[in-house]
């Protein structure tokens, strides 16, 4: 039988639906299936779920380049790099070869002064990702695992881009952060599990 305001129900299911609702919840908005909380309380009524227990925004956004970062195929570092507006990701990007080019993982880095030569920068691709896209920066934040260098930091001022979150400090950070500062753009850093 099934459940409708016009006919019988399935006693056994319905009131098993409702085990699951506590009196707290009595109210809200509820998938009797799963459990879910949606609407206005979005599981604040639960006892078990506090404002303490979240993770901040930036952590949330730091952990996405983190796992991003992971798609990295170059050798010498992972980096990642989330751009966030209204703090929700709008683009991402890795440190990886150009579309069909070789792979350092598959042929080895070419190493010119120091740098690759083989891989676009994590804050690049998520910038050309969106410019690609036609997704604006403008009044955006980036997240990135490591400090962006000097070309990737001019990148960054030029989309737009309001404030930069960093993990791991890497390279001329002095630099990047004059460069910043000159600007007029925010930036902090942030080490996840601090």
């Amino acid at each position: 039988m099934s459940i409708n305001s016009s006919g019988p129900y399935n006693y056994n299911l319905f009131d098993r639906m409702f085990d699951r609702i506590t009196p707290s919840e009595m109210g809200c908005q509820v998938n009797l299936i799963t459990g879910e909380h949606y609407g206005k309380c979005r599981g604040s009524c639960r006892e078990d779920t506090t404002v303490s227990n979240r993770i901040t925004r930036d952590e949330k956004l730091m952990r996405m380049a983190s796992i991003v970062a992971l798609r990295g195929t170059c050798l010498r570092l992972s980096v990642g790099a989330i751009i966030a507006r209204d703090n929700r990701s709008i683009s991402e990007g890795y440190v990886g070869s150009l579309p069909g080019m070789p792979h350092c993982l598959e042929w080895g880095c070419e190493i010119e002064d120091d740098h690759c030569t083989r891989t676009n920068h994590a804050e690049m691709n998520a910038l050309l990702f969106a410019a690609r896209n036609g997704i604006a920066t403008s009044g955006s934040e980036i997240y990135v695992t490591h400090t962006p260098c000097l070309t990737c930091t001019k990148a960054i001022i030029t989309a737009g881009v309001q404030r930069v979150v960093w993990g791991e400090e890497y390279g001329d950070v002095a630099a990047t952060t004059r460069l910043l500062q000159k600007a007029g753009i925010r930036f902090d850093a942030y080490k996840l599990g601090e």
